[in-house]
């Protein structure tokens, strides 16, 4: 996941955190999602192609999930993937040109090169997510998309559930059984850091609105409120 404007200890541990994680990231995330993350990647997927990019960025890319699934259905499009963790950037996809930076720094030397941007789970975790879409949206061409995948408190009668196992039980589940190697201090363990970041995310009421400021047109959601995740697409003009 990408860092951006952190306080410097925090940058260091949140480096530091998907470092330790990099072998462990896309397996614990199906199993923390209970299986919904490649169906959630999927369909991100499924929007990036429908834009037919020549050129992707994936911003914060772990160890590339979804540029493997854009990598298969657009063998042509040119991949790049972009994460301070430099052990994530070890898993990426053969044909995917690896970026080890932040998006604060990669994006002055990189404006208006992409037809594509996107970030998954990503925004939640920066200490300045409006700065960050707006970065992202300079990495774009004109006419080009961002797309962002996010968590998503539930509306309805899903949320209680979903407050109690993202800010009681997976954080305990950590401690017990995921993370329970984690080197660190218990307050900064992985799925502790994840729960935090959330409550002050929540719905990301203001995410639609950084996307217009930032310059985007025709902003679209393709997921429902009730959904433990958000999908938001934009265009920036052409």
């Amino acid at each position: 996941m990408e860092t951006l404007a952190q306080p410097k200890h925090q940058k260091r541990n949140l480096e530091d955190t998907f470092d330790w994680m990099s072998d462990r990231y896309a397996m614990q995330t199906r199993v923390v999602s209970w299986r919904g993350y490649p169906a959630w990647l999927h369909r991100v997927a499924n929007i990036i192609v429908a834009h037919h990019p020549r050129t992707l960025v994936d911003i914060g890319c772990g160890p590339g999930e979804l540029l493997r699934i854009v990598g298969q259905q657009l063998p042509d499009c040119q991949l790049t993937g972009l994460d301070p963790s430099i052990a994530m950037l070890d898993y990426l996809p053969s044909q995917v040109q690896p970026h080890h930076d932040e998006l604060g720094n990669f994006f002055h030397g990189h404006q208006a090169e992409f037809d594509s941007a996107v970030m998954t789970f990503v925004v939640r975790d920066l200490h300045d997510p409006q700065t960050a879409v707006k970065q992202a949206v300079h990495l774009l061409r004109a006419g080009g998309h961002l797309v962002i995948l996010e968590t998503h408190t539930p509306q309805g009668w899903k949320a209680p559930g979903f407050r109690v196992y993202f800010h009681h039980l997976l954080p305990w589940w950590g401690d017990i059984r995921l993370t329970r190697d984690w080197p660190g201090t218990r307050h900064d363990a992985p799925y502790r850091w994840l729960s935090r970041t959330h409550r002050v995310w929540d719905r990301g009421k203001a995410l639609p609105k950084w996307m217009k400021d930032a310059g985007l047109i025709h902003i679209q959601r393709h997921s429902n409120p009730s959904e433990v995740i958000m999908i938001w697409s934009g265009q920036l003009r052409a």
